[in-house]
């Protein structure tokens, strides 16, 4: 899936540093509201796709050490 526009300039004001908290808080808020709308249409049969994707790619294992070391690096790049 691909990130929404909003969440995007989210992303770039973030880590920027561009941008002062009254900004970044519009930012927010804004990505806030275009995921709540994108929720409520979404209908039941979607949810659970992209549920059941998220799930299989995060039990999927390894294929090399490479894979391994590059999901590692990700999740410390994004702070998760």
């Amino acid at each position: 899936m691909q990130a929404s526009p909003i969440c995007r300039e989210l992303l770039q004001s973030v880590f920027a540093g561009t941008h002062g908290p009254v900004s970044l808080q519009e930012h927010i808020e804004a990505f806030l509201d275009s995921s709540s709308a994108l929720l409520a249409d979404l209908k039941a049969e979607d949810f659970e796709r992209h549920r059941q994707a998220l799930i299989a790619a995060k039990l999927q294992q390894n294929h090399s050490l490479l894979d391994e070391s590059d999901r590692h690096w990700e999740q410390i790049q994004t702070r998760r």
